[in-house]
């Protein structure tokens, strides 16, 4: 069972990998759209985006059938890599089921997804930052535009003491 696991384990990194790198571009094809004001590329990617995000969900799956397994097996790990550690060979005679040298190189792997996991978190959090900064700076211009420059203080409770414009764009540039 441990070696049948392992390759579960295996072939479930094989097809993570991929669908990550797919979406690392995506989100680096984003960022580039948003530089240049590419609305139609922008749509695309967003298109795109959903795409791989459903692959992940469907993959996630695969995974908890894994985890799940591993626990009918009496193996006690809540994530895949505990459940790599856990399938360590032991000494040499358990060597003969999980090859030592593979297994490293499986627990080498599943660090290298792990980090493109979180790189991944990092850049989605950007994107989703650049995005909203930048539509609540867009509403912030459309209205200075609307009321002439003019803008109520914010936090006084006198609504008809105008304020220049100006300051909002100093603020932010």
């Amino acid at each position: 069972m441990p070696a049948e696991l392992f390759r579960d384990i295996v072939r479930f990194l094989a097809v993570l990998e991929p669908i990550q790198q797919e979406l690392e571009a995506v989100y680096a094809q984003r960022l580039l759209a948003l530089a240049s004001g590419d609305a139609a590329g922008l749509n695309e990617l967003a298109d795109t985006e959903v795409q791989l995000q459903q692959k992940l969900r469907r993959h996630l799956k695969q995974r908890q059938q894994i985890l799940n397994n591993a626990r009918r097996h009496r193996f006690k790990a809540d994530s895949l890599q505990r459940l790599l550690t856990e399938l360590r060979p032991a000494d040499e005679a358990s060597a003969s089921v999980i090859p030592a040298e593979q297994h490293r190189q499986a627990t080498l792997w599943m660090k290298q997804i792990e980090q493109r996991s979180w790189k991944l978190r990092r850049d989605s959090w950007v994107n989703w930052t650049v995005v909203t900064r930048s539509a609540r700076q867009c509403q912030e211009m459309r209205q200075i535009i609307a009321m002439a420059g003019e803008r109520s203080a914010a936090g006084t409770h006198d609504d008809r003491r105008p304020t220049g414009g100006g300051t909002l764009l100093d603020a932010k540039v």
